[in-house]
């Protein structure tokens, strides 16, 4: 049955409330537990924008309130998700027993439709795993929780700086070990559908914020350039540009990538004569990823390509040096030079060939092919 939304919470049955969509905060807590859809009316419960935890610019955005309330005045759907509130202690007496938590658009303009109260879903946490008893989350489950919440369209989205102020006030109240690998693993678990890019600038801008110490260090295009500049005793040109120092275009290249700078590089040997050289760096070290083995495998895949290409057109061409890779761990590298990546100089083309084995076919075999193809003489 359709509904106006401002005849919803009056006339909707209590057995079409299933109908509201549950939301899944397990990965931030697998004992949280959102409650089914209960009717709580206006004077119920308590609403202060100004306390929304995940929006620090304070306050709704008039606009999108309107945006909203232009949608529910079309009519109700029962897909869309509800805001979400707790219960205050309840030994303690109080006229607004319920705190809204998230959902503050939706409520100001079910409010300016006339409506007398609204659904929620009440969200708690199981005491212990095993246990029936229900506990309030705390503040830092329920900032994430409101995070993870204004993901999703159509609702207002977090902005970054929304994301990297909640997590900072978190470190520093000492709730989050102030790590990269802890802060990261944060960050991603709360929000794991947020897209790498901007995940990447949170995680730095926490950082940052929050003086964590950083042990690695990972490169843009920009901080390449700007190591060159601040840092590197030498000059070096990126981009496939052309390096008039030493003769040759210039590279960068991530770890797994250097295939395509390898092509580049023949095309512009072909073209021109001259050859490339290229500057590796590598992504997020990690416990089973250590910088050591990545840059390794840099080398691998150096020596692997080129070899290819040795055996396939029978003689060693170096089109393309690599120089070294750029400095990545603080306290322990010279930021001032390249990090030698020792890559081997000779041996590529002393694979012996492999021979194909040219096995004589019996000319019955080829007549019967003959005539399944429709050759036969």
């Amino acid at each position: 049955m359709a509904y106006l939304v401002k005849d919803a919470y009056s006339n909707m049955p209590d057995d079409e409330f299933s109908s509201f969509p549950k939301p899944d905060y397990s990965h931030i807590n697998p004992l949280i537990v959102v409650l089914d859809a209960e009717k709580i009316s206006w004077d119920q419960i308590h609403i202060d924008d100004l306390a929304n935890c995940a929006k620090y610019q304070k306050g709704v955005d008039p606009a999108a309130v309107e945006e909203v309330k232009n949608s529910f005045a079309q009519g109700l759907k029962v897909q869309e998700p509800i805001p979400a509130v707790y219960l205050r202690d309840p030994k303690k007496s109080t006229p607004k027993p319920y705190v809204l938590r998230y959902g503050f658009h939706r409520v100001y303009a079910l409010m300016a439709l006339g409506t007398d109260g609204w659904f929620f879903n009440q969200i708690m946490k199981k005491k212990s795993e095993d246990s029936d008893e229900r506990i309030p989350l705390t503040e830092q489950e329920w900032e994430k929780v409101c995070l993870y919440e204004n993901e999703p369209l159509p609702k207002t989205l977090n902005t970054e700086q929304n994301i990297i102020d909640v997590f900072i006030k978190q470190i520093k109240r000492g709730e989050i070990k102030n790590t990269e690998l802890r802060i990261f693993d944060e960050i991603k678990g709360t929000l794991p559908h947020r897209k790498k890019g901007s995940l990447n600038r949170i995680v730095q801008a926490v950082y940052k914020g929050a003086g964590t110490k950083i042990k690695y260090e990972y490169y843009t295009d920009a901080k390449i350039g700007q190591w060159v500049k601040n840092h590197s005793k030498e000059n070096y040109v990126f981009g496939g540009k052309f390096d008039q120092e030493r003769n040759m275009f210039g590279f960068v290249a991530k770890q797994g990538s250097l295939i395509r700078t390898y092509e580049q590089a023949i095309k512009l040997k072909a073209a021109t004569g001259c050859g490339s050289y290229v500057v590796m760096h590598v992504g997020e070290v990690t416990k089973d990823a250590p910088l050591s083995k990545k840059r390794k495998n840099i080398v691998k895949e150096y020596t692997t390509i080129r070899t290819a290409h040795a055996q396939v057109y029978g003689k060693d061409v170096e089109v393309l040096t690599v120089l070294g890779a750029l400095p990545q761990q603080w306290e322990i590298e010279n930021w001032k030079v390249l990090v030698d990546l020792k890559i081997p100089t000779t041996g590529y083309d002393s694979k012996v060939k492999p021979v194909i084995d040219v096995t004589p076919i019996s000319p019955i075999i080829v007549n019967k092919i003959d005539e399944k193809l429709g050759i036969a003489a």
